[in-house]
């Protein structure tokens, strides 16, 4: 076991236990130590009591009695040491469930696009409260189990001095197989993380209420069952071959340790029917180096489990690594916003997405954003949001640069997103959020566009989606209108909506829209649309191609042009026509 590796993890772990009740902690290593002391002492009082039952009836009745005391303690300790570790397990696990939140709501944004953050996710989700348990318990056996080992190293000691180094010398190789036991296995749930999550989703498919009609009308369960069958045997293979390889390791050792066992009885009974010995030695020596073996076994055992889980705690401390976003506490005065010449590329990317986007926009403007698929009008959005930073240029509010004010600008700032949320919760909570504004919500409930709720079994209290038995499912467009009254409940001074109409009826869209300059009064309003009769009811429309700006203007503006947006509008206008 590495020391340094050690100790830099029990600074990690001690953020979590500053927390958590120290007084049952401390009862744990009082009992722990108390149970490994009676488990070993047994071993004597019973080799006293064969001892004695052939000398004295009466000093054989005094140890009976004094294991049967000693049994029933232990079983007292393990009890009360198993309800003080659940309760400690809870608390770990909430403690860092808070901790991690806390750290993934400053991670900047870009970050959650890379899919190895989402794999050290999932592996600190899977173990890590189990990996901070068995760190403290393993922190608190260590003594324990050495109190043990030392008491039955004396029992064997007494027989033969050169019993105990027996037996440590032939668990010496355990120890070794066991630490590179835990490498590999962590080494495989890195390897496994990516197969696992697509079995997971494959497997939970088929239970989605949202989707289970199009698989029944299609017959595509025997299609998903054969990729899962596929999925699974991957894994399966990669367990068991790792298994087979470990279990060929582990009948070497165990081989090696029952010689040991055999030598060393062999050597007791002959030195009882020759030398006088006494019986009980036998039994002592027998328990001793059974429970011995037990000892190092689990001894060695949680220093390969440590080993294990101090690659975990070693993710936790590089996901504690991850950058965060910059908050400085700067007050925007004036919220114009400003792209000056903004680049943009992805990471693994060569070509820019976005080129040479020159921009402004003042405070109180309505602007959309028109183009063809891939223009780059929901990567303008992106920047805008902070989710990404420029790969060149500035992006500006007021006169600070937004990656110093990200905070202050989403307090400002409400968003209709293409990829809203569905939040498995009651229609208030989804519209809500956290808004205290309780009058403001009552205002847009009753406005027209949100009329459905009030036919809902409960109306806005109705709980939505799959979690729950009398769980309601909405259409489409219903939860896309409950995502737009999510931004417009915030009243705030910034909306920015990327296709907030795509999923709706005709009808609904127009009312939508025929509200449209009463929903952005005094704000700045961003909108990215296909819809070009939307478009005319801004001030300012950008035509974005191949990720520049390549027309901007007033609807009359741009039509006057002649340009792209104006073809595209009239082949937009000729389909209704026709």
């Amino acid at each position: 076991m590495n020391i340094s590796k050690y100790l830099n993890n029990m600074k990690i772990i001690r953020g979590v236990i500053d927390n958590i009740c120290k007084k049952c902690l401390i009862i744990n290593v009082i009992i722990s130590f108390m149970g490994a002391t009676f488990v070993s002492y047994k071993t004597w009082v019973l080799k006293e009591v064969i001892d004695e039952v052939s000398i004295s009836i009466n000093k054989a009745v005094i140890y009976i009695c004094v294991y049967f005391i000693l049994n029933i303690c232990i079983d007292i300790f393990e009890g009360v040491e198993g309800y003080i570790q659940t309760k400690v397990s809870y608390r770990i696990n909430e403690e860092l469930n808070v901790k991690i939140n806390s750290k993934i709501s400053k991670i900047r944004l870009n970050i959650f696009d890379d899919e190895r953050f989402y794999d050290l996710l999932e592996r600190l989700n899977d173990n890590i409260g189990v990996g901070a348990l068995e760190f403290i318990k393993f922190s608190i056996s260590i003594s324990s189990g050495l109190i043990s080992i030392m008491i039955y190293v004396v029992i064997l000691y007494s027989v033969q001095w050169y019993f105990p180094i027996v037996f440590i010398l032939a668990s010496i190789p355990y120890y070794f197989v066991a630490l590179k036991e835990g490498k590999e296995l962590y080494s495989q749930e890195k390897e496994l993380n990516k197969l696992g999550r697509l079995l997971s989703y494959t497997e939970n498919i088929i239970f989605d209420r949202i989707v289970i009609k199009e698989i029944h009308i299609f017959q595509l369960y025997e299609f998903i069952e054969k990729k899962a069958n596929l999925l699974r045997d991957k894994i399966v293979k990669k367990k068991v071959r790792l298994l087979y390889k470990q279990g060929k390791r582990k009948l070497g050792i165990n081989v090696l340790k029952n010689l040991s066992l055999v030598g060393c009885l062999s050597i007791t009974y002959i030195n009882i029917k020759y030398n006088n010995g006494q019986i009980g030695d036998f039994m002592a020596i027998y328990l001793a180096i059974k429970n011995l073996l037990t000892e190092i076994v689990s001894f060695v055992s949680e220093i390969k489990t440590l080993n294990t889980y101090d690659l975990y705690l070693e993710d936790l401390n590089f996901f504690y690594s991850y950058p965060e976003e910059k908050c400085l506490s700067h007050k925007i005065q004036n919220k114009e916003i400003n792209f000056k010449n903004v680049y943009f590329k992805y990471d693994d990317t060569k070509d820019y997405v976005l080129q040479d986007i020159n921009i402004s926009i003042p405070f109180g403007k309505k602007i959309a954003l028109v183009g063809k698929n891939g223009s780059g009008k929901t990567t303008f959005i992106n920047l805008l949001l902070g989710i990404y930073d420029p790969s060149l240029g500035n992006i500006t509010i007021g006169n600070e640069n937004l990656i110093n004010i990200k905070e202050e600008f989403y307090e400002q700032t409400s968003v209709v997103l293409q990829n809203y949320n569905k939040y498995q919760t009651s229609v208030l909570e989804n519209i809500s959020l956290g808004v205290k504004k309780n009058c403001e919500i009552q205002k847009i409930v009753k406005n027209i566009i949100f009329s459905f709720i009030e036919k809902l079994p409960l109306g806005i209290n109705t709980k939505l989606g799959q979690l729950e038995k009398d769980g309601y499912e909405l259409s489409g467009g219903e939860w896309q209108r409950l995502a737009l009254a999510r931004a417009l409940v915030r009243n705030n001074s910034i909306l920015i909506m990327d296709e907030p109409t795509a999923s709706l009826d005709p009808v609904t869209e127009s009312e939508i829209y025929g509200q449209f300059e009463e929903f952005t009064k005094g704000k700045t309003a961003i909108l990215v649309t296909h819809r070009l009769s939307a478009a005319k009811l801004c001030d300012v429309i950008c035509y974005f191609e191949k990720g520049r700006i390549i027309e901007i203007g007033s609807h009359e503006e741009l039509c006057e042009k002649g340009g792209k947006y104006y073809n595209m509008y009239k082949k937009q206008e000729d389909l209704y026509k026709n």
